[in-house]
Order: structure tokens, then sequence, then C-alpha cells
């Protein structure tokens, strides 16, 4: 008999949707001034946001500023700002106090997810996914999952613990972790510093937001530069820690070294590459690429050769059939004045 046929994944449906998925997000950082000690912050809040802005309902419960609502929604996610009453005390930001957060966070929490929003999703048919922050909410997830249980509620959630970096793990008593939520990291270079620890975590990159790809503001770029009274501004942001390779950047900067991304994702010297070898999303900033050293781009050729400006030229990088036609051109063109003289 012939092997039946395997529907292609064109048929495949996803199995949650807003109407079958509730997210439930748990971090120590969160979307306020107070809240934020690094990325991890930015990565809870664009999180949540992708969530709601796809339909899903969707909770972030972080220790927020003692100030604002314990409750509000902003940006179709629902904000629940954790140990207000011991942030009250701890003015100077979320890690102040933090034993104090982990122990108020681990023993009532549980019990407020479980009344607000999981018993009322379960009852309704709809699951709950718990996605759990750093060392600061494993033993969290335990006191979680054992209540769940306790109330035959455990099949209506998926519990997820996430790792953005090391910090705390010798504070973690893994196999419970790794039985009680399914782990998850970051990248491949986190999965291998956490199989010491004999767990073998999922990798869910990081992502970005939509409006960071949205073309630069160049009257603000050039404010900026003009501030710093410098054609090539070099700017970095992050914690300065040994992970985040300053030295190696400064060291870079002070050796006057200057590396460029490609279209083909390969990074080169300026002097190997023209404006027309850049990504799309990158300005068109001759003024730069003449301080850096980079080569004439074909645009700008063409355009010397035309007698009209470069800009009205841009465009034929859009289509790169027609920059080699530009460059065949022109290449004929340097041939024939060269046979002439």
């Amino acid at each position: 008999m012939p092997a039946p046929q395997v529907a292609g994944f064109a048929h495949c449906v996803a199995m949650f949707s807003p109407e079958t998925l509730d997210v439930v997000m748990v971090s120590f950082e969160g979307p306020d001034q107070y809240s934020q000690a690094g990325g991890l912050g930015v990565r809870a809040r664009e999180l949540c946001r992708a969530f709601a802005a796809l339909g899903f309902r969707t909770t972030l419960v972080f220790v927020g500023d003692p100030d604002k609502p314990g409750v509000e929604m902003e940006q179709g996610v629902q904000l629940v700002r954790w140990c207000q009453q011991i942030s009250a005390r701890y003015r100077n930001g979320v890690y102040e106090g933090e034993l104090a957060k982990i122990r108020d966070l681990t023993a009532t929490l549980p019990d407020k997810l479980i009344d607000e929003v999981i018993r009322p999703a379960a009852a309704a048919g709809r699951t709950v996914a718990v996605l759990s922050e750093e060392w600061h909410t494993a033993w969290f997830c335990k006191s979680l999952s054992d209540r769940l249980h306790a109330l035959d509620l455990r099949k209506h959630t998926v519990l997820l613990w996430n790792a953005n970096n090391t910090f705390g793990f010798g504070a973690i008593d893994w196999p419970i972790l790794d039985f009680v939520a399914a782990i998850t990291t970051v990248s491949k270079y986190m999965k291998h510093l956490m199989w010491p620890y004999d767990v073998n975590p999922v990798v869910i990159p990081n992502g970005i937001p939509e409006r960071a790809l949205a073309p630069v503001d160049m009257s603000a770029a050039r404010a900026i530069r003009a501030a710093a009274g410098t054609p090539c501004l070099a700017f970095k942001i992050g914690r300065f820690s040994p992970d985040k390779r300053w030295t190696q950047a400064i060291a870079a900067i002070a050796d006057g070294e200057a590396w460029l991304p490609g279209r083909d994702g390969m990074f080169r010297r300026p002097d190997e590459v023209s404006l027309d070898d850049l990504p799309p999303t990158f300005a068109r900033d001759e003024g730069l690429a003449q301080a850096l050293g980079m080569l004439q781009p074909v645009v700008g050729l063409a355009a010397q050769r035309l007698g009209v400006p470069a800009e009205v030229l841009w465009g034929l990088n859009a289509h790169p059939d027609l920059v080699a036609l530009v460059e065949r051109e022109l290449a004929d063109r340097a041939g024939r004045d060269q046979g002439e003289r």
C-alpha cells in the first residue's frame, strides 16, 4: 500500500490563540523607573506589549513604584505592582531589600494569581502561561506549582522560568525548578552556561519591537553629532560589566578601528565598503562616509557623472539589478575614457 501523505505545516493551526491562552509574566523589573536596573525591565515591558498587541490577555507582575497604582492598564497590558509596602521602605530601586521582596512574592503572589487570573481562565476553558524571570522567581515557581496541584488547577497552566544571565544561580534548587517548570533562556551561549546545572533550557531569543526598525530621524542624529562636536560619534549603552565587552569597545575606539556591517551580514573596515554596501536602514550620510574614509559609492559616482544630486539616485539601492547596470556602465565608460587617452 502507498505510504500515507503527511500534511504540510501550511495546514497546521496554532496550538494557542487569544481565545485559548492568557499570558502572565512575573519579573522583579518592569516598566516603572523604580523597577529598571538593566535590560530585564525592557524585556518584560516589550514582550508583554507584543503579546497584548496580538490579542492575548496579558498581565505583568513586577516590583513596582510604591507611589503608583497597584493595578492599572497600559497599552493593553494589566500592570500589577507587587511588594509596594516593602518598596515604600526601600526607595533606592527594585533590588534594594530584594530578599524581603523575594519572600513576599513567594508567599503572597501565588494565591492572588490563582484567584484573579488562573481560576477564572480555567473556568472559561482557557490555559494560562506563567513566565517567570530570573533567580528571584525560582521559589515562586515551586510555590505556585504546589498550590495549583493542591487545587487541581495545574493542568490548566503552563509554567516557564527564564534565565537572562547567571546572576543568583547558586541560590536556585535546580532539580526542583526543572521539575515544576519548563526552563528557557535567551541565547545558545546561556544554554551552554546552564548545562553544568544539569538542565537543558529551550532557547527563546529576545526580539525587538517593530518601531525599532523605523527610519532614523536624521535631524535628531545631526543634533546629537553637533552637540558632540565630532563627525563620527560612537555610542554604547549597557551595564558596566565585563560581559558587556566595554574594555574591547573602548580599546577599539582608542585604536581608531571601525567596522561597518554589510548587506551580507559581514563586518568590514570603512575603506573596504561604500554607502551602497550598508544595510538599507543605515542613513546615507556622505559627510560621515568621507570622515571614515569609506569608498565612494556607485550612486555618488553616477550622480557626479550625470551632474545630479546623489539623493536623486539613492532609490537605486532598492533595485540591485539597476545598481549592477550602473556599475557596468561606469566600468565601460572608464575603459573608453582610458582608451581615448
